[in-house]
């Protein structure tokens, strides 16, 4: 993956975590039930995180609690070196490993 479309999906994921707080908010401190309740949360302000999500390039894990460790989103396809940018809680972004994401992934259960 290029250095440019990286930037780009961190960018998403940044915009991702402002409006999925906002809907955790609403929500008593849990994230959105479903997509259309954080669609209309973002509304038309997001075209390409709205359309990543929708065509599945981003997974968007609802009703996720906020901390540090929750996982609350990742990019679907690993780069060419098997790495996901990922979304956590607390908003910070990171690149891991496939083995990571399924350890993070299985946290949430």
């Amino acid at each position: 993956m290029v250095k440019q479309e990286r930037t780009k999906i961190q960018n998403d994921f940044e915009n991702l975590a402002i409006y999925y707080r906002l809907c955790s908010n609403d929500n008593g401190g849990r994230g959105p039930a479903k997509w259309e309740q954080l669609k209309a949360q973002i509304g038309n302000d997001l075209p390409s995180l709205t359309k990543g999500i929708e065509d599945g390039r981003y997974v968007v894990i609802y009703k996720s609690p906020m901390g540090s460790n929750d996982l609350i989103a990742y990019e679907k396809q690993a780069d060419t070196r098997g790495q996901h940018v990922a979304l956590f809680g607390d908003g910070h972004i990171v690149t891991i490993s496939k083995d990571d994401l399924v350890r993070a992934k299985k946290e949430k259960n």
